[in-house]
């Protein structure tokens, strides 16, 4: 696992002004828990993207070093992130303080290896149903990712997270009934063609006569003349 370190001081202030402050100088809040008591701080965010850009990204284990703290170095794992719904500015962070020899509940990705025969050969469609993994570990033990080979799925085919390879000291804790992945069969657009009604001729002796209104008939048929 790539080993990553943070320097940064503890905050005595704290509120929304001291956030924005510190904002504005280029730096940001954060609080470390987990430990014998709650820690504010003031952070780097360059540092915060560079864990997240790492390859373990959000269960990277950091060595936090304080400024102004008796235990300087301590064991740490991301825990919340907040960004700017707008700018997508990373705005605070959490931490919390790990043991390694005790266990910790994690989301690890699940990353898709090969293709599909179902797909290759017959055009189906692949589609990834879990996209993590809750699993249950010792800090030093948490997988960048947790890989699944879905070159042999044919159309109709499904992997579950029971077909997942995990090491045995990782307890899985999502159903493994759970879907991880499968291949459908390609969808058919239906083309719905407008029924367009033929026009059919009508010969002249089935049409009917049209009447002149304003003439009426005799009993035999014949009309009155006019009246002079």
């Amino acid at each position: 696992m790539e080993k990553l370190a943070i320097t940064c001081s503890v905050r005595e202030a704290s509120g929304k002004g001291v956030a924005r402050k510190l904002r504005q100088d280029g730096k940001i809040p954060g609080i470390l828990y987990g430990g014998d008591r709650v820690v504010s701080l003031t952070l780097d965010p360059k540092d915060i993207l560079r864990v997240l850009n790492s390859q373990a990204g959000e269960n990277a284990i950091v060595q936090l070093n304080l400024s102004g703290e008796k235990t300087q170095e301590r064991k740490v794992i991301l825990r919340e992130l907040q960004y700017d719904s707008v700018r997508r500015r990373l705005l605070h962070v959490d931490f919390y303080e790990v043991t390694m020899d005790e266990e910790l509940e994690v989301r690890v990705p699940v990353e898709m290896t090969g293709v599909p025969v179902g797909v290759e050969q017959d055009g189906g469609v692949l589609t990834q149903l879990l996209f993590d993994l809750h699993i249950k570990c010792l800090p030093d033990e948490i997988p960048d990712q947790v890989f699944l080979d879905v070159s042999e799925l044919n159309i109709g085919d499904a992997r579950h997270v029971s077909d997942l390879t995990v090491p045995t000291e990782i307890t899985v804790l999502d159903d493994l009934e759970t879907a991880v992945v499968n291949v459908e069969a390609p969808r058919v657009e239906v083309v719905v063609e407008e029924e367009v009604e033929e026009e059919v001729e009508v010969d002249a002796e089935e049409k009917e006569e049209v009447e002149d209104p304003a003439a009426e008939k005799e009993p035999g048929g014949k009309k009155e003349p006019a009246a002079e």
